[in-house]
């Protein structure tokens, strides 16, 4: 499978980007954690179908960030 997974602030600037399924963002930008609060993501993936790949997928979304106090 190829896969791709980027993660926008509110301002629409990409803050994490990772092709790799096991790694998932740990909340943070330049190893500094990030304010709480709405992002947006965007993950794109192509299916191995076992001769070739599918065509591209998208799917689009927020995720709310909370930390423990």
């Amino acid at each position: 499978m190829n896969f791709d997974l980027n993660i926008y602030n509110r301002w629409g600037m990409r803050i994490y980007q990772t092709n790799d399924l096991k790694h998932g963002w740990d909340g943070s930008y330049l190893n500094q954690p990030v304010a709480e609060g709405v992002y947006f993501f965007e993950i794109s993936y192509r299916e191995w179908l076992g001769l070739e790949y599918s065509e591209t997928k998208i799917a689009r979304g927020t995720v709310t960030l909370l930390r423990n106090r």
